[in-house]
């Protein structure tokens, strides 16, 4: 986004480049994407890629979509949430919320988490942020939120691609595929 300041009489743009918020989210959703594009044979069941806008303002694009422009939401298996998947260290691990507690999401977590060479989350109780999904659960609809948490560079113009953990991103792409496919099946 971008904000328009008068400073000493000057217009000056100020550019908030949203590397983590969320591009981190789009790009793994992009990689996901292409890989189940590739190997669409495996699974049973449609998927869905939505990118909503809005998400900051009461969530309007993945309401509308529920509401108005989706007719089958009673098919909805469920919905994953990729947001602010680009940081690592200290309270940035990768983290994983599906709401009031899902005996079953938690379960296939846990069991992906158990495979060898994988990126390993932690489920959390906190739900990080008014997102997309919320839509989905009050529609009670089960999701997963998949995030990296907060950081104090969200929604700044700090928020820039260098300070992003490519391979963190990478582990996080590969652990939502097998999630991905593991509910489509």
């Amino acid at each position: 986004g971008i904000n328009r300041l008068n400073v000493n009489g000057r217009e000056v743009l100020q550019i908030f480049p949203g590397a983590d918020g969320n591009a981190s989210g789009v790009a793994v959703l992009i990689e996901i994407a292409k890989q189940i594009q590739q190997q669409k044979f495996l699974f049973r069941r449609s998927i869905i890629f939505a990118f909503f806008g809005a998400g900051e303002e009461s969530c309007a694009g993945s309401w509308y979509f529920l509401n108005r422009s989706f007719k089958e939401t009673d098919k909805i298996v469920m919905m994953l949430n990729l947001n602010n998947v680009g940081k690592s260290g200290g309270e940035n691990g990768f983290q994983v919320f599906t709401g009031i507690y899902n005996i079953v999401l938690n379960a296939i977590v846990k069991d992906l988490a158990d495979r060898p060479a994988t990126i390993i989350p932690r489920l959390s109780s906190i739900d990080f942020e008014a997102s997309d999904h919320r839509m989905f659960y009050q529609k009670e609809i089960p999701i997963a939120l998949f995030t990296t948490g907060h950081n104090p560079d969200i929604h700044t113009v700090k928020d820039t691609p260098d300070k992003l953990d490519y391979n963190q991103m990478v582990g996080i792409a590969e652990f939502a595929m097998a999630f991905v496919q593991n509910i489509a099946n």
